[in-house]
């Protein structure tokens, strides 16, 4: 009988709830040993763990991975990857699949295998479910759609339904802000003289028009980038880069935002070194140094 595990299951329960949505950010299409066609899409064990690593930090667990010879019953051992989900409180659970140890004449093979282990793995043991079209239209639409909704939170594109008086504003619709009508010490909380050179960065980096920005900021904001806080800076990046990534059709980079740029700018790291390390991970093909 295994051992209960009440604190691991609480933490569990309350990070699932926080998770992002993991989307399948892969198209593969490829023909077997017998001529038939395969295709599917998937999520890189990278995105998985970068959307999830920060949630499960939050609650006090953490997965490990280590390949080798375990025992899976009584006096019987078998290699293969074991996965570990730990908390803090000394419970853990595990999954257990197996690998073939021979490394053959590619060793970058067997290592592939290991990668796949290892994210079914971690899937598994967190009940993580993939957002994966059917087939290949459902995922052109998937795409279709998410580009639609990125450009009308952006303001490039008018909203089906137009204003009335009384209803929200475009900028309380997308982020939860009101803007101020006039620059009250409220709204002045948190000032970022930096904001923008980071706004400079921001369009430079991902090649995004001033033009463009400004019709998007005129509609949010309605004062100086400067006498904005913090939190309003976020959802500058935020949208910037959404817009980027769906014109690239990448929803993984989409997904990764928070996690990877908001995420390292609140430890104090510089936007232009976060969106470098967001561009470098989901658009290898276009590596920046």
């Amino acid at each position: 009988m295994k051992n209960p595990t009440p604190s691991l299951n609480k933490a569990l329960s309350e990070a699932k709830a926080e998770f992002p949505i993991v989307y399948a950010s892969k198209d593969v299409d490829f023909k077997t040993n017998t001529g038939r066609s395969i295709r599917f899409t998937y999520a890189e064990l990278e995105e998985i763990v970068n959307l999830v690593a920060p949630v499960l930090s939050k609650h006090g667990l953490v997965v490990t991975h280590e390949p080798g010879y375990h025992e899976v019953a009584p006096e019987t051992y078998k290699y293969g990857l074991l996965t570990c989900l730990l908390h803090e409180s000394g419970e853990e659970r595990q999954a257990f699949i197996s690998l073939s140890e021979d490394m053959g004449n590619d060793p970058k093979d067997w290592a592939s295998r290991l990668s796949y282990a290892r994210r079914y793995n971690e899937m598994a043991i967190l009940d993580i479910v993939v957002v994966e079209p059917k087939n290949s239209e459902q995922w052109e639409e998937t795409k279709r759609k998410l580009a639609k909704e990125v450009r009308q939170e952006a303001g490039l594109v008018k909203k089906p339904e137009p204003h009335k008086k009384g209803d929200s504003s475009f900028a309380e619709a997308i982020s939860g802000y009101t803007p101020q009508k006039s620059s009250t010490h409220e709204s002045c909380v948190g000032l970022r003289p930096q904001n923008s050179s980071d706004i400079k960065i921001l369009l430079t980096t991902l090649g995004f028009e001033q033009s463009r920005f400004d019709n998007w900021y005129g509609q949010k904001f309605n004062v100086a980038a400067d006498m904005l806080g913090l939190e309003q800076m976020y959802e500058i990046i935020r949208a910037i880069c959404k817009v980027y990534g769906t014109e690239k059709n990448n929803v993984g980079a989409i997904a990764a935002i928070n996690n990877v740029i908001i995420d390292q700018m609140t430890t104090g790291i510089k936007l232009k070194d976060a969106l470098k390390d967001w561009l470098n991970r989901f658009f290898k093909q276009n590596k920046i140094a």
